[in-house]
């Protein structure tokens, strides 16, 4: 059988920039505090608890501190398979939707009634904050 992290076209990965520190595994969204079409290039962590990074559209594969690197491109995977994303340990069944939680760059358990829509399904219970998923291809 098939066994490749990015196997098949089963995977979307898209370059942005970041537009704050971001760890390799991290949930994220646009950077609405850009202007004009900056909004969609730059990402950040996603953050439920702040007004202008709600929407999780994927999950980063580069760690990134903005103060010490001046190239910011930073690869999402904005659809398909991820290996160990931020994921919160609450999330302990198999099949779960997921979207933001308040903390920035880590997915929880969606709601419904949540303003944002589910951007992923765990593939396995979180253990250590970390858990495969599939990214549903909300920005794709």
């Amino acid at each position: 059988g098939a066994s490749s992290t990015g196997a098949s076209d089963r995977r979307v990965v898209e370059t942005f920039l970041a537009g704050g520190d971001i760890t390799a595994g991290d949930i994220v969204c646009f950077d609405t505090s850009q202007t004009g079409a900056d909004r969609i290039v730059y990402v950040v962590k996603a953050d439920a608890g702040a007004a202008a990074t709600h929407q999780a559209i994927g999950v980063c594969l580069d760690t990134i501190d903005v103060s010490e690197v001046s190239d910011f491109r930073v690869q999402v995977v904005v659809k398909g398979y991820v290996e160990g994303a931020n994921v919160a340990n609450a999330v302990s069944t198999i099949g779960t939707l997921l979207n933001a939680g308040t903390t920035a760059g880590r997915a929880v358990a969606y709601v419904a009634g949540d303003a944002e829509a589910p951007f992923a399904q765990a593939l396995e219970a979180a253990a250590g904050n970390t858990a495969d998923i599939f990214v549903l291809g909300v920005f794709s």
